[in-house]
């Protein structure tokens, strides 16, 4: 992911590789966020307002323990009379969590990339971009180099708060839009790869534990083989 979105590693048909770790490849070009969109700000969704079905929606605290780069479920919901009082957000927003405890989480976002009516919460700065792909975008702004602006720009000790006024700035590296198609669909892919691993993963822990009880209460019992091994 971090060579991908610094140009280190490329597909061929784009070009050549970053020569040196610090240098970007000549195609590339370095934009302020700003420049290629505009940014709204979530409202206030209290706990006693969010339901357990209904309109979906998404708190700050959510894009860290909830997300990574994308939403693709939503845990939150709340009825017609909040909506109407909240922000909504629309497909492709980048949403930014506006309050973190340390200066390396502070601004981490995710992209809602799905055409659905959803809402989001207070201390969340949503970025509205045009002419990118926000799932590209997404990455990018979660990368180790973005990381490093973005702790720079944070504000705070014991919690840390970032605004649109200083997220604006962030210097974003983009190659073009055919590029940064291509750079999402491989990371997605390996995103949704690992997603599948880890059910399985879940899966087996599970028939681990089944198993397990039967052995020990003696409900399935292990036959020894003539060489030593068990059935």
């Amino acid at each position: 992911m971090q060579q991908l979105l610094t140009g280190r590693m490329r597909f061929p048909e784009f070009g050549e590789s970053a020569a040196d770790k610090g240098e970007l490849p000549k195609e590339w070009k370095i934009k302020s966020l700003d420049l290629f969109g505009s940014f709204l700000r979530g409202k206030g969704i209290s706990n006693s307002e969010k339901t357990e079905t209904g309109i979906p929606c998404i708190t700050y605290g959510e894009i860290y323990t909830r997300h990574e780069f994308v939403i693709k479920n939503f845990y939150s919901f709340i009825d017609n009379s909040t909506a109407r009082k909240s922000q909504r957000i629309k497909r492709n927003d980048i949403l930014f969590a506006g309050s973190g405890e340390t200066l390396d989480e502070i601004g981490r976002c995710v992209a809602h990339t799905k055409d659905i009516e959803a809402y989001a919460g207070g201390d969340i700065v949503i970025f509205r971009p045009k002419g990118v792909n926000p799932l590209y975008l997404s990455y990018s702004l979660n990368s180790e180099l973005l990381i490093r602006q973005k702790r720079k720009l944070g504000q705070g000790h014991s919690v840390v708060h970032i605004y649109s006024a200083v997220l604006k700035t962030l210097q974003v590296p983009l190659p073009s839009f055919e590029e940064q198609h291509c750079v999402a669909t491989i990371l997605s892919s390996c995103g949704q790869e690992i997603d599948l691993l880890f059910g399985k993963e879940i899966a087996f822990r599970e028939q681990k534990k089944g198993l397990m009880q039967k052995l020990l209460t003696g409900e399935v019992r292990a036959q020894v083989m003539g060489d030593g091994s068990y059935d």
